[in-house]
């Protein structure tokens, strides 16, 4: 094989293996951070998080788990009612989208929402949570049950 040759091909498949090890980096990258941002959530968390910044004495811990509890549930509450309003959103826009689509289109839309319902952005590649039930129910996007499976492991 020619130099020329070999050092290009040298070249190429370097670059290739740093495009993959690129990628696999920020998919690690990605899901760490979405970690993170689902942890508050879960009220174990949520009164850790503040907890470490605070660092309430013996004589305080009581008193402020009350306080910082009682803001978790106003603040979870908020959160469902959110999704529930993202939710009507996205409906009226897939059923407009409806209108203008051909049968090929709506059944690709359709596949899509259905997809997305089951691997919201909260619970994407998480194999823990049940697909959503016929016709939606409650949940992030209407397609996954309040609350984790039986047997879920939060550590993870």
């Amino acid at each position: 094989m020619k130099p020329a040759v070999k050092s290009s091909l040298i070249i190429a498949l370097t670059l290739l293996i740093g495009v993959v090890i690129g990628f696999e980096i920020s998919e690690i990258s990605v899901k760490r951070y979405m970690d993170v941002m689902r942890r508050p959530r879960q009220p174990e968390r949520f009164l850790e998080m503040f907890e470490k910044v605070i660092k309430p004495d013996e004589k305080q811990k009581p008193v402020v788990d009350s306080i910082l509890m009682r803001y978790h549930t106003k603040l979870d509450v908020l959160a469902q009612a959110n999704m529930t309003q993202v939710r009507g959103v996205i409906d009226s826009m897939q059923a407009e989208l409806k209108t203008k689509l051909n049968s090929e289109q709506v059944k690709r839309l359709d596949e899509e929402m259905l997809r997305m319902r089951r691997n919201g952005p909260q619970f994407r590649g998480r194999k823990d949570f049940p697909p959503p039930p016929p016709g939606g129910g409650p949940g992030p996007f209407g397609g996954r049950p309040e609350g984790p499976e039986p047997g879920f492991d939060p550590g993870r």
